[in-house]
């Protein structure tokens, strides 16, 4: 019986993962960048946000280390391909990312159009364009996606495109009326608005047809082996399993957002 035992504790000590079974062997740098409700700073200046939560909860179960840094999309993706940095969060796969990186999906997002108080009555994009006084804004350079791209370039013909700088820019214009519409993700907007603002907005969901955004844990091949990156993989299958991913996401857009957002098994 003792032998049983023995054999029992032996089997379990032997399939718990170490750090280094991770790739932990040194601190993972994992860079974040601001999106909603996924990265943000409070008013202390503290690191905020579902991803900031994921990290830590992925350091607890497997013991690795976490160096954690703000960068741009930009210098991310650089680093990245530099072998610079290890870990990074909202990242969007492309064929030449994933020759230096591993994608691993937590969540799905599709743009929403926002539209102002004035404008609550429009359905479509079309009957959005055949508005002459309404205003659409956007963040300069941002690419929103079907069909929302398409709408974007027409109204630009028209010159009834305002370009913001950011985010915070752009949703202070959709309060002082400046602009009539505007796109952005839910885990965006539910964190640029208040729940006062957002009584005075229409949420229209045109890109629901269209391919979500796949926002993934990136893991740099650089720094992971293959049978590392295996075993992030089954983390975060159980992790998803389990609703601990979903329950990261209640936290701040409530469980009923929270389960829209989770990838498909």
């Amino acid at each position: 019986m003792l032998i049983r035992v023995c054999l029992a504790c032996f089997a379990a000590v032997a399939a718990f993962a170490a750090p280094a079974d991770y790739g932990c062997t040194a601190p993972l740098k994992v860079a974040y960048f601001r999106f909603g409700y996924l990265y943000s700073k409070d008013s202390t200046g503290r690191s905020v946000g579902v991803d900031v939560d994921l990290i830590r909860e992925l350091g607890r179960r497997t013991g690795c280390e976490f160096e954690e840094r703000e960068l741009s999309r930009v210098l991310i993706w650089q680093a990245l391909e530099a072998g610079q940095l290890d870990v990074a969060t909202v990242g969007v796969a492309t064929p030449a990312r994933l020759v230096h990186s591993a994608f691993i999906p937590y969540f799905t997002s599709r743009n929403d159009f926002l539209l102002g108080s004035g404008s609550s009555r429009i359905q479509t994009p079309e009957e959005f364009v055949a508005e002459p006084e309404a205003m659409l804004g956007v963040v300069k350079s941002f690419q929103h996606g079907k069909p929302y791209d398409e709408l974007v370039e027409k109204l630009r013909k028209l010159n009834r495109v305002s370009e913001a700088p950011d985010q915070d820019v752009l949703a202070n214009w959709m309060r002082l009326g400046r602009v009539q519409g505007m796109m952005s993700h839910p885990v965006i907007y539910r964190q640029l608005f208040s729940e006062r603002d957002m009584q005075q907005i229409t949420v229209r969901h045109w890109a629901d047809q269209s391919d979500p955004l796949i926002g993934s844990l990136v893991l740099s091949r650089k720094r992971f082996s293959a049978a590392a990156l295996q075993r992030w993989e089954k983390l975060f299958q159980e992790l998803r399993r389990n609703g601990t991913i979903e329950g990261l996401f209640a936290r701040y857009l409530g469980p009923g957002l929270a389960k829209t957002l989770m990838p498909s098994p």
